[in-house]
């Protein structure tokens, strides 16, 4: 008998563990006097005990059935690939000065920007990579800036009447200039997303103008304009060192305001990541700390339940996998993110197209060009598009592989010089964490499902 590789075990207590197959995402409490045979599953005797690991594909009759098992889901992964989402970048430029944007300077010192002539060229570029896609998303740099009021008008003309929807990242500060025109194109809109980074002392800190001038009562105001006319609004967090202990403070202020109950708002967090390597790093925090302060502090606040993690990428797969409550059925994780299917392409200001969000305005990176011509370069695609965690050499041994999907591209790119050398970001500790949460819960279970 062959034992699955894609196998976490946890001590939950003296007396049981917890085994995870990150393959399959079953999880399940086994006793841990069966530990020392389960290693070598051979020298398994008890025919109930190997009926039901092998019912929960912990234990194969060979390594063959899991590379067949494995091919399957990869099947239906791939059988469920969407069409792409087109990224517009309007400008590069930005009103603010965050100081932990991933952007870097881009936003101060680019001055690219779309002509209207450039919104045909896009359209057409659009038509041409895959005529099925209809969803699209302004980006930046800031896209509602004044100075891109017109080339934002036509866009949202062409999307309305070719019948796309649209979705907004957006700082938020300029909503009030924008709301007529939002207003009159409301249907076409999915929603918008805006950071606020905690209550006003703190966020000020961290997202300002150029001036040093906050934006906290800005952007609480542009989020209630949306509220208001039923549009919805993600509210993204930004997480780090410096205002996660604030979070039920937010979250207590949009509670006073109706919003955690709002159906057209969403209150998701986002760890400050640096994939480039040229951040401070004075109050950065590894996903695994931000997971364990998070699950503290939801613990402590009621409001804080209302808080979502899907911008986790290893966090949220590995709650969506494994919670108890929430537990429903997921595909592994075979690629990191979108980028990695070619189910994203990002047309920046400069007239390049991009396969990350993240390689806006590095011209090294484009996969092609939309204006003056259209253009793709096969080679400069395929370097993204094949990427997954069966060409990534070290995540083929991997027991959590399936869990992290070989990390960001960009981040292996900039940090280890190749995409074939991917970043971990301690996913390891982020999982360890998480069962930790959830140990206790589980013993108070009879069994999770049913335990082996």
């Amino acid at each position: 008998m062959y034992l699955t590789k894609y196998l976490i075990i946890k001590k939950i207590s003296s007396r049981q563990s917890l085994l995870v197959n990150t393959l399959s995402g079953a999880m399940d409490i086994i006793e841990n006097h069966h530990l020392p045979a389960l290693s070598t599953p051979d020298k398994l005797s008890d025919p109930d005990l190997i009926k039901n690991l092998r019912s929960r594909n912990y234990i194969y009759d060979s390594e063959q059935q899991e590379k067949d098992l494995f091919k399957t889901l990869y099947k239906r992964y791939a059988d469920k690939a969407a069409p792409p989402i087109f990224v517009i970048c309007p400008t590069h430029s930005c009103n603010l000065r965050c100081r932990y944007c991933f952007e870097g300077s881009l936003g101060s010192q680019s001055k690219a920007k779309l002509e209207l002539a450039d919104v045909d060229a896009l359209f057409n570029a659009f038509k041409h990579i895959d005529p099925n896609a209809k969803q699209l998303q302004l980006f930046g740099g800031e896209p509602l800036l004044p100075a891109t009021y017109p080339v934002v008008e036509k866009i949202l003309r062409k999307t309305k009447k070719l019948g796309y929807s649209i979705a907004v990242i957006t700082n938020g500060v300029n909503i009030k200039y924008y709301f007529e025109l939002i207003k009159k194109y409301r249907d076409l809109f999915d929603s918008f997303q805006i950071t606020l980074d905690g209550p006003e002392r703190i966020h000020n800190k961290r997202r300002y103008f150029a001036s040093g001038r906050g934006t906290f009562n800005l952007i609480l105001n542009s989020i209630g304009l949306l509220v208001s006319e039923k549009i919805r609004v993600s509210v993204r967090v930004n997480v780090d060192a410096e205002n996660i202990d604030y979070l039920p403070e937010l979250a207590d202020i949009f509670d006073k305001r109706g919003w955690l109950d709002s159906p057209y708002l969403h209150f998701a967090l986002a760890p400050v990541n640096d994939h480039k390597g040229d951040q401070d790093h004075t109050f950065m925090l590894t996903e695994d700390a931000v997971a364990k302060k998070f699950f503290k502090l939801r613990e402590a606040h009621t409001n804080m339940g209302r808080i979502n993690h899907q911008l986790f990428r290893l966090l949220d797969h590995v709650i969506t996998t494994l919670d108890p409550k929430v537990k429903r059925p997921t595909l592994p994780h075979f690629k990191y993110c979108e980028s990695n299917s070619m189910e994203c392409y990002a047309f920046g200001a400069d007239g390049y197209i991009y396969a990350c969000s993240e390689t806006i305005g590095d011209q090294s990176q484009a996969i092609g060009t939309f204006a003056p011509e259209f253009k793709m370069w096969s080679d400069k695609l395929a370097a993204w598009n094949n990427r997954s965690i069966m060409t990534l050499e070290k995540c083929r041994d991997c027991n959590i592989s399936t869990f992290c999907g070989g990390g960001c591209a960009y981040a292996a790119l900039m940090l280890n010089g190749s995409q074939d050398n991917p970043v971990c970001q301690d996913a390891k500790k982020v999982i360890d964490s998480y069962l930790d949460t959830i140990k206790d819960e589980l013993l108070k279970e009879v069994v999770l499902k049913e335990a082996v």
